[in-house]
């Protein structure tokens, strides 16, 4: 099993073929960082057209029987790019989606005990949500990007959350 976030997840997809891997999960992957292939500018800084031309995922990466899952929010138009990219590569997909959580899903689902099920549970989509539901509930990552989001919007709906959780922060947050 492969397993990475944003370039890690990249990485994860591109490289699976190389190392014989039958599953990969990958969260919020790039699918590039040429910048004539992605509108995403986050990460053209790291580009060198030199060392890094013809970097991107391709059909001739994917391995025909390995397990390909993907998790990003899907609101999150930066990462909703790649992903557009990425998903016409792989027939076998399997996408869980993690909304209003930004490029954070991989430190909104920080916890071993899912990444255990990540590589040794059948993939079944209904089990996946609700062991990603426990988690992102009791993270805090989860509920800053949620308050990003709704605040100044939605600012019942983010008053009603505020009321019905206890939130423990520290001084980081």
């Amino acid at each position: 099993v492969s397993y990475g976030g944003s370039m890690g997840g990249y990485a994860a997809i591109k490289y699976a073929k190389a190392f014989g891997m039958n599953r990969v999960v990958a969260m919020v992957p790039q699918y590039s960082i040429d910048p004539t292939e992605v509108d995403d500018r986050r990460y053209t800084d790291f580009y060198d057209e030199e060392l890094n031309a013809n970097m991107r995922i391709q059909a001739s990466d994917i391995v025909e029987d390995c397990e390909y899952i993907i998790v990003y929010d899907p609101y999150f138009d930066l990462d909703r790019e790649h992903y557009d990219k990425i998903k016409p590569l792989i027939p076998q997909l399997h996408t869980l989606h993690l909304p209003y959580t930004g490029h954070d899903a991989i430190a909104v689902l920080a916890n071993s005990a899912l990444l255990h099920d990540f590589i040794q549970h059948p993939f079944n989509q209904t089990y996946f949500y609700k062991q990603i539901r426990a988690v992102k509930k009791n993270s805090k990552f989860y509920y800053r990007s949620v308050i990003a989001h709704l605040l100044g919007t939605h600012n019942e709906a983010l008053g009603k959350i505020l009321k019905t959780i206890d939130l423990q922060l520290d001084s980081t947050f």
